[in-house]
């Protein structure tokens, strides 16, 4: 056991000041130190205390109480760029700590987000790198294929939405979930060439400017169809898959694409849905 002052000489032997009595007192009250009043004097526990002043948990907090918000104006966090620290009267939270002006550089869209400083200087529980653009791309890996490679990912991100309609699209297609489970590398590179695809583009873009609340059935939507159906011995490689409205492939049923041109031009077969009168109109 010690008296204050000996608190102070153990605490001014590694950081060189004073302990703030606040903080014996508060730590005295929660029994993180034992201490035994003697008179009008406390006795504390020397051994305890030098133990708790050398721990992890404290020397963090020492080290974020020297850090300073105008040193990282300019410095990034993740995706986050910081740019300035907000004045208390713009502040759109009730905090009581120091917020600052970030720049979210992986989507480019949100601009002068307010986030705290203690989730940006790395000292806190918790730190933030995006503005909350990341968290559906984390929400999808968590739930996806689990070999999905983040870096792949990137190339989207400008439009995420777009990349999760091509994956919903290509796993869940007339294809017994073949992209589900096949190589990463055919399933990325299946991704890839749909996404630039232009019978997937044009009918994408045809399906998107239909009236959709007219219908159950969303006869202009994207589907995969066979050329060679699985029924005649087509694989479910990609270079034997197409993208047709629902509605042609539908009426292609198990015929060949050879099949399905000839009967349209033997029975004088037309529709707008049909994949050549779309490419016309992109």
């Amino acid at each position: 056991m010690g008296t204050r002052q000996e608190i102070n000489n153990i605490y001014q032997k590694y950081y060189h000041k004073d302990f703030p009595s606040s903080t014996l007192s508060k730590w005295k009250k929660e029994g993180k130190i034992k201490a035994v009043k003697e008179g009008n004097f406390y006795n504390y526990d020397l051994e305890s205390f030098e133990q708790l002043i050398l721990s992890d948990e404290y020397k963090k907090k020492i080290r974020a109480s020297k850090l300073k918000p105008e040193d990282f104006i300019g410095k990034r966090c993740g995706d986050l760029l910081i740019k300035s620290i907000v004045p208390k009267e713009e502040y759109k939270e009730n905090y009581i700590g120091t917020l600052m002006y970030c720049d979210c550089l992986r989507c480019g869209k949100s601009k002068n987000i307010q986030v705290r400083f203690s989730y940006l200087s790395g000292n806190g529980n918790y730190q933030q790198t995006t503005c909350g653009c990341g968290r559906k791309e984390r929400a999808f890996l968590a739930s996806a294929r689990q070999d999905i490679r983040e870096e792949f990912l990137i190339q989207f991100r400008d439009n995420f939405e777009h990349y999760l309609f091509l994956h919903k699209f290509l796993t869940t297609s007339v294809t017994e979930k073949y992209f589900t489970s096949c190589p990463i590398e055919e399933y990325e590179q299946a991704i890839l060439s749909l996404d630039k695809d232009k019978q997937f583009n044009a009918v994408y873009n045809f399906w998107k400017k239909q009236d959709r609340t007219s219908t159950f059935y969303d006869l202009a939507k994207p589907s995969l169809d066979h050329i060679i159906p699985k029924s005649k011995g087509g694989s479910n490689d990609y270079s034997n898959l197409q993208v047709l409205t629902v509605f042609e492939n539908l009426c292609k049923r198990d015929m060949t694409w050879d099949e399905w041109q000839l009967f349209k031009k033997n029975t004088n077969t037309q529709s707008d849905f049909f994949i050549e009168n779309i490419l016309k109109q992109y």
